[in-house]
């Protein structure tokens, strides 16, 4: 169990702690000082905007997120989301993993951290060349699987009022038999991964088991997928009669 707590008070009693967000900042002309953003090289960026009017005019003031690293070419690398699965013996099956997220749930009792159940995903490293290698080595390191096939089938975004960063979505067929030689990463505490007859899956969806927004979104559009590629068996199946 992890334990969160106030970062002036971390600073306070462990003055050596670095940072990894870290603010930046703007002088006004009367010389106060005002942080616009925080950002993390790994993470991503949260900046403060304001809505203005076509004539310049401010009305409201916002943030907005770009996650992902940026790489030396400029390029920022959002997460990406996993709809691992496979088939066995006519049934079809997809991993969900049950992770502990380190939040305050609670603030008037203090109450942190609870578990939640969704679907594998992560954060692209510097040294991952393409989104598909995200996915790849988070399926390795969240379920212990291998990819057979890999297919983007699209793309999330989590609150387009604030994030300018769309999230893949990708459906990757493992092997179940094979084990993946990643290991999981010491910073996530992962309870559970566990492949679910995908009927059980969206009765789970029904009775309101899984509340993830991202996991849920990308169920969907792996609907979608599972019904195009019948479709077009089906097609394919009629052009040969």
């Amino acid at each position: 169990m992890v334990k969160i707590r106030k970062l002036t008070e971390i600073l306070r009693d462990y003055p050596d702690f670095k940072l990894g967000w870290n603010a930046s900042e703007e002088s006004l002309p009367d010389g106060t000082a005002v942080v616009t953003g925080i950002e993390n090289p790994k993470f991503g960026i949260v900046e403060r905007v304001v809505v203005c009017r076509d004539n310049g005019e401010p009305m409201y003031d916002k943030y907005q997120i770009a996650e992902g690293p940026v790489l030396s070419n400029g390029t920022r690398k959002a997460s990406a989301v996993i709809v691992p699965f496979f088939r066995e013996e006519g049934i079809l099956y997809v991993g969900l993993i049950k992770n502990l997220r380190e939040l305050v749930i609670n603030p008037e009792t203090g109450m942190q951290g609870y578990a939640s159940t969704e679907l594998p995903r992560g954060f692209a490293n510097l040294e991952d060349a393409t989104n598909e290698e995200t996915a790849k080595r988070e399926l390795g390191e969240e379920t212990g699987k291998v990819a057979k096939t890999i297919n983007k089938i699209g793309g999330v975004n989590p609150n387009t009022a604030f994030y300018a960063t769309s999230l893949g979505v990708y459906a990757v067929e493992v092997d179940p038999t094979i084990k993946s030689s990643l290991k999981p990463d010491q910073k996530e505490i992962i309870l559970k991964c566990e492949f679910v007859p995908y009927a059980d899956l969206r009765q789970m969806v029904a009775k309101q088991e899984i509340s993830c927004g991202l996991s849920l979104s990308a169920l969907m559009l792996f609907d979608s997928y599972l019904f195009s590629a019948e479709s077009g068996e089906k097609s394919r199946l009629r052009r040969q009669k």
